[in-house]
């Protein structure tokens, strides 16, 4: 079996219930996603959109 089989088999048998965390890392309760979702939706996306200066090394897409 491919990670990619292995990947999915494990969303597959995953069961509803929340995850607890995996003993080295915190668990990750969906009022924390909710906290954090509430916190940032007024202002997600409205960052600073600073254009890029520098065309790069590559004047053009063509490489001549």
């Amino acid at each position: 079996m491919g990670p990619e089989e292995e990947i999915a088999a494990n969303v597959v048998g995953a069961g509803p219930e929340p995850d607890e965390g995996d003993g080295a890392t915190p668990a990750d309760p969906a009022e924390r996603l909710t906290c954090f979702v509430s916190a940032v939706r007024d202002t997600w996306l409205r960052g600073d959109r600073d254009g890029v200066r520098s065309s790069g090394p590559v004047r053009s897409s063509r490489f001549v």
